[in-house]
């Protein structure tokens, strides 16, 4: 996800719960350009999330009226 000050929309998230040494692991994990932030939920609320870098989409498809990245791998295998 890109943090966006106008014109967002709503998408499907899943909520986990991690075990701190998993959450590390994740953390760990991670490629350039991707990281841990909080992202607001449509009730206002935060919960920590995967964001992305503006770098990193540059030439990527937009996938957000998809709704989901669920339903974007969906669709990407189906295709």
């Amino acid at each position: 996800m890109i943090r966006v000050n106008e014109g967002g929309t709503h998408v499907d998230v899943e909520i986990w719960q991690l075990p701190l040494a998993s959450f590390a692991a994740l953390l760990m994990s991670e490629p350039a350009g991707l990281a841990i932030g909080k992202i607001k939920l449509a009730d206002g609320s935060e919960v920590l999330g995967v964001l992305a870098e503006n770098w990193l989409t540059e030439g990527q498809r937009e996938i957000t009226e998809l709704g989901s990245w669920r339903k974007y791998t969906g669709h990407f295998h189906t295709v």
